[in-house]
């Protein structure tokens, strides 16, 4: 599969990637945006790589989620 890189800002990405979702996301719904599985997200909040706060478990924000895949 060849890669395709998407060149758009993180603010124009926001509004048009996962519209579906709230601007906090729980780690399952991380998993479900990223194709990846809970350790996955877990190891990426825990290196700094998604922005999180943790109440009642961690919450990650959706710009992150989008930054992240535009960084990739």
């Amino acid at each position: 599969m060849e890669k395709v890189k998407i060149n758009m800002d993180a603010d124009t990405a926001y509004q048009l990637m996962f519209t579906e979702y709230k601007d906090m996301v729980s780690v399952k719904e991380c998993c479900e945006m990223l194709g990846c599985g809970v350790k996955k997200v877990y190891a990426m909040v825990n290196d700094g790589t998604l922005r999180s706060i943790k109440f009642k478990g961690y919450h990650i924000t959706k710009k992150s989620v989008i930054e992240y895949l535009l960084s990739l």
